[in-house]
């Protein structure tokens, strides 16, 4: 495990300068979501009345007033109006900035994915011969198709989820949570001690179905790789006469899975 972790490492050093700059589109992305989810009541408000008058909280009142800006400037007002733009504006901004930072950890996991594909396939083309004809070698190679499809995917995978997605994740949540606790406490609350055990509990639930899921379409994927290496190879089995040994082995197969 630790050499797969180290292995990982050294290819994701190899595209450092776009890891960095996808950390700051993350930052930036997080930032923007804040501010989306704060403006999106008051910006549905004033779309559904212009007119409407919008409570600035008292807090913010202070902080604007650092910049002479009062509650009755014509630039508040200004800015209050032009909400619901704004808030367009945003969700514009976050939308390429998501799509930008999924699209960049999905080809950096490509990348990395294809390197150690290229690496497994040079490694069993240049095996010696005599190598291939032992019969561990033998068994060994009827998952080597499974190992690339899968094994690789999954990689692929925990790259982009785990160095991509779970920053990201930690960031916006601590945004998120401190927004909530300045709006208001009783919220704060509620939320930690019904809202998040809930999200915690379905989100295990959902792990535990993903991982019966995913070891169910290994096993069909296993079988159908098993069936197609045999189909391809029929002029070999004709050629040795093993006919009868790969259906015991077939049938072996069939009830191990």
């Amino acid at each position: 495990m630790l050499k797969e972790s180290n292995l990982i490492i050294t290819k994701l050093k190899e595209h450092k300068a776009l890891i960095g700059l996808l950390y700051i589109f993350s930052l930036v992305l997080a930032v923007t979501t804040l501010f989306i989810s704060l403006l999106s009541g008051p910006a549905i408000k004033v779309f559904i009345d212009p007119k409407a008058k919008i409570n600035i909280d008292p807090q913010i009142l202070e902080i604007m007033g650092l910049f002479k800006i009062t509650a009755g400037s014509l630039l508040t007002e200004t800015v209050i109006i032009q909400l619901p733009i704004l808030l367009i504006g945003l969700a514009t901004v976050r939308f390429f900035l998501q799509a930008s930072v999924f699209g960049g950890w999905e080809l950096i996991g490509e990348r990395i994915s294809k390197d150690i594909r290229e690496s497994l396939i040079k490694c069993y083309v240049y095996l010696d011969p005599k190598v291939k004809m032992n019969v561990k070698t033998k068994e060994i190679e009827t998952s080597i198709a499974t190992v690339i499809s899968n094994e690789t995917y999954t990689l692929k995978y925990y790259i982009v989820r785990f160095f991509g997605g779970i920053p990201r994740e930690i960031v916006l949540s601590i945004l998120l949570f401190s927004a909530l606790f300045l709006i208001s406490v009783k919220l704060t609350v509620i939320f930690m001690l019904v809202l998040l055990p809930l999200s915690l509990f379905l989100s295990k639930l959902a792990k535990k179905i993903k991982k019966r899921t995913r070891a169910e379409f290994d096993r069909q994927n296993e079988l159908a790789e098993w069936i197609q290496q045999r189909i391809t190879g029929m002029e070999t089995i004709k050629h040795y006469g093993s006919e009868k040994k790969e259906l015991a082995d077939m049938e072996e197969f069939s009830r191990s899975l």
